[in-house]
């Protein structure tokens, strides 16, 4: 177990299984991380629910929700997503004590500020962690910007990386809930490429902190690299947008797993080009019919290459005739759904230079894993074809 997820090891497989954390449930991560060393616990108990009313009043109406402070006497404030309540104490017929869903309970921010003060997420994997819980509590918009900063932070040599990193170190030495909130509000603003009110959110924090030398300097560093990045070309912008963008609707897709086999199929290798060219259009204020995004793409930098690696889905490329993809879709976790639709998207849409076949970590590239009884069984990862289809693309 480590920051980056947990490693298992299973009777019968020579190599330990390795689960990165946003891979689990938000359930089973947080039970796990509960043990983990020197890591402050998240309990999966009220993750979603918070402790609230229901109210029943003498002329049968009902309200849920959660009190309110600073009620006067005779009367009761509930609130919830949809407002506050004001509820005379003489009219109440029957009062208990419920769990509320969170995203009933409070407003998008008041969700995103108690999801944040939770996890208090400083990593990638916290932060696709938090991505998680928010597409549960159905805010997709939001935990698109928590799997961008995760993206984000799986490569601090980049300037924005480094400007995100430089919030996220802010946020963790800060005690007050409201500046904490704030530093919170100015990275999902600055990786909006909303600069003029990320960098007025960053002033309104350095007022807030007048008293504290060291973290002044540092928001001074952030306010300075938003000054750039609001400089910054253009096409620039738009191509670090589009790789980044990908990667969160990937993540989303994976995770739902109301949609088939062959519609998430379909959607990376047809609709999600078509999906990530209307966000970059609507961000970068381009007209519906204007091509410039797809010429812009198109003209992206040649040397950056990248890799992927199908692992455990690379039979639905090598062999198909192997399993039945709908029944293994079903019963497959979202990191494997997830390198699956990537690894699509990527033969279908970008340049891949080679490929290559990677030896499987699970069973050594044998094809086989021992079990208890010493005898040898099909590897339950490559299914016998000894390795996974490796992608080196741009």
């Amino acid at each position: 177990m480590d920051n980056d997820g947990v490693s298992l090891r299973l009777s019968g497989i020579a190599q330990p299984i390795r689960f990165r954390w946003w891979q689990l449930s938000a359930e089973d991560a947080a039970r796990i991380r509960e043990n983990r060393p020197g890591t402050p616990s998240v309990t999966s108990e009220g993750e979603f629910l918070v402790s609230g009313l229901r109210i029943r009043t003498v002329d049968d109406k009902v309200y849920e929700g959660v009190p309110v402070d600073g009620a006067p006497a005779g009367q009761i404030w509930l609130k919830n997503a949809d407002g506050k309540y004001v509820i005379r104490i003489e009219t109440i017929l029957q009062r208990d004590p419920i769990q509320v869903d969170v995203a009933r309970a409070y407003a998008p921010d008041e969700v995103v500020g108690i999801l944040v003060g939770r996890i208090k997420p400083r990593s990638p994997e916290d932060y696709d962690q938090l991505g998680a819980l928010l597409l549960k509590a159905k805010l997709q918009a939001r935990a698109v910007s928590a799997f961008k900063v995760a993206e984000m932070l799986r490569h601090p040599e980049s300037p924005e990386g480094r400007m995100v990193g430089e919030l996220v170190k802010l946020r963790e030495r800060i005690d007050d809930l409201a500046i904490r909130k704030a530093v919170f509000q100015a990275e999902e603003q600055a990786l909006a490429g909303e600069y003029d009110a990320a960098i007025a959110k960053v002033q309104e924090i350095e007022a807030l902190l007048a008293g504290h030398p060291e973290a002044l300097e540092e928001l001074r560093r952030v306010r300075t690299q938003l000054q750039e990045f609001r400089g910054l070309a253009r096409d620039e912008r738009i191509v670090s947008e589009a790789y980044r963008a990908a990667e969160a609707l990937l993540k989303i897709k994976a995770m739902d797993h109301s949609v088939p086999f062959a519609d998430a199929r379909t959607w990376a290798e047809q609709r999600l080009p078509v999906e990530l060219f209307e966000h970059l259009r609507s961000k970068f204020n381009f007209s519906p019919d204007d091509i410039t995004v797809q010429r812009v793409w198109e003209r992206r930098p040649t040397d950056a290459l990248m890799k992927h690696s199908y692992d455990a889905a690379s039979w639905v490329l090598l062999r198909p005739d192997l399993r039945a993809p709908q029944d293994w879709w079903t019963a497959t976790d979202d990191r494997t759904r997830y390198n699956l639709l990537k690894g699509l998207y990527i033969e279908k849409n970008l340049s891949v230079l080679r490929s290559e076949l990677k030896s499987c970590g699970v069973c050594g590239g044998t094809g086989q894993v021992e079990r208890r009884d010493q005898t040898q069984e099909l590897c339950p990862s490559c299914l016998g074809l000894k390795g996974s289809r490796v992608l080196i693309y741009r």
